[in-house]
């Protein structure tokens, strides 16, 4: 397997995955990445009992329960929901928020120009709306390229209309 990153080595990055991927199975113990939680916060989880021992494991029991004749407790369901809500908000995002520092570098501030008052007609203008790193990164390196700078194109996000000019 040979690696995109140059400087991540393979043997690091191989027990790096493999790690990530337990954190998704069911475990005795609880996911390792609430531990970069605050210790008040962790207890509370604790405390809470709430504290997810898998990814996959608490979607599936949220599954189990919402399904009908299986639970009718209001108040399992949403201890349950929070403890899914926590597996997937933040063991998942921990895993990829560091997964994307290791890919692309930690994000910092940069200037920026905002408002729809920054289109331009004798410019590309592109708008892009959403969570997916590798899009923005990819968008950079192609605004670098003079050949795709001189093409004249506009990209809306499906979900919006293009402002109407004045």
């Amino acid at each position: 397997m040979r690696l995109a990153v140059p400087y991540l080595d393979g043997e690091i990055a191989l027990e790096l995955a493999n790690f990530f991927m337990t954190q998704f199975a069911w475990s005795d113990e609880p996911n390792a990445t609430l531990k970069l939680a605050p210790k008040k916060r962790q207890e509370l989880w604790e405390k809470l009992e709430i504290a997810p021992s898998g990814i996959d494991s608490s979607i599936v029991e949220v599954m189990h329960r919402t399904n009908m004749g299986v639970d009718h407790s209001y108040r399992h369901l949403i201890m349950a929901g929070l403890k899914c809500s926590l597996a997937d908000g933040w063991v998942g995002s921990a895993i990829a928020t560091t997964c994307s520092d290791i890919l692309f570098g930690t994000p910092k501030p940069v200037r920026s120009r905002v408002n729809l008052g920054v289109l331009s007609d004798e410019k590309v203008n592109i708008i892009v709306h959403g969570h997916e790193p590798t899009l923005s990164e990819m968008l950079a390196v192609a605004s670098g390229d003079e050949e795709l700078r001189a093409q004249p194109a506009s990209m809306w996000p499906v979900s919006a209309a293009p402002p109407t000019r004045r």
